[in-house]
């Protein structure tokens, strides 16, 4: 893809500002909008076309490193974010799960065996006792 295609997509040249990149990109979708075409095919693909390249220019930063060549190009990832690994615990930094679980263990034990409150006042079906 060559690098100022977003930019003639929108009819608008590098300098442009982004008042004239968001004014530019509603007047084309008020001209290939599908709803407004009859749900044509090339209007939608003309509309896909727009909406990418609008996603791309209206991002300061994405713009930035497109204009440097180094993203723009079809499925090319923006940025790679660094897997996450858990942080060992350490003498500083304690490991919180393990004292959560323990935690919980030890709350669920003492709600498990807890002893009940005894009512002063007897059962109701207690003192309905049914002699066959």
């Amino acid at each position: 893809m060559v690098a100022s295609s977003h930019y003639e997509r929108l009819g608008i040249g590098r300098d442009a500002s982004q008042q004239d990149i968001a004014k530019a990109y509603r007047a084309l979708c008020r001209r290939y909008h599908p709803d407004l075409n009859g749900g044509r095919a090339d209007a939608l693909r003309k509309m896909q076309e727009l909406n990418e390249s609008y996603a791309l220019l209206r991002n300061p930063a994405r713009r930035s490193s497109h204009d440097r060549g180094l993203a723009g190009r079809a499925g090319a990832p923006i940025a790679r974010r660094r897997p996450w690994k858990p942080v060992p615990a350490s003498p500083k930094r304690p490991n919180l799960g393990a004292w959560l679980q323990a935690a919980m263990l030890a709350i669920s034990v003492f709600l498990t065996f807890a002893p009940q409150p005894v009512s002063a006042e007897a059962p109701a079906s207690a003192s309905r006792a049914v002699h066959p």
